[in-house]
């Protein structure tokens, strides 16, 4: 809906994801009119004392700085690690001919079986 005005009617086209729960749908083509019935615009504020003294008070602008980093590595690390290794070793496997000794299969294997 980039560029479009309040008022205005676009035809949207999508194809529901494979994986859907309702099966009735999954897979399938499907074509949604869309009214804008508002725009509006958002604006990251700059992170600085005071707006981290509304959030608590006694924060200062480094500390939730900190707590952002924090919040976004542990995020990340739980959430996404897994997808994030299976696309590298997939990416890897792609340009890479390595030859892997039995014994690391065998003891990979173990561990997960």
């Amino acid at each position: 809906l980039v560029g479009a005005k309040v008022g205005e009617t676009r035809q949207i086209y999508v194809t529901f994801p494979e994986g859907l729960r309702d099966k009735t749908l999954a897979g399938k083509k499907a074509i949604f009119d869309v009214t804008v019935e508002e725009a509006s615009i958002r604006t990251v504020p700059e992170i600085d004392d005071e707006l981290a003294a509304k959030i608590r008070p006694g924060l200062d602008a480094e500390g939730i700085r900190a707590e952002l980093r924090k919040a976004i590595d542990e995020n990340e690390s739980g959430e996404w690690t897994e997808v994030r290794n299976k696309a590298l070793s997939d990416a890897l496997a792609d340009v890479m001919d390595v030859e892997v000794p039995d014994t690391l299969v065998t003891n990979q294997a173990r561990e997960k079986y």
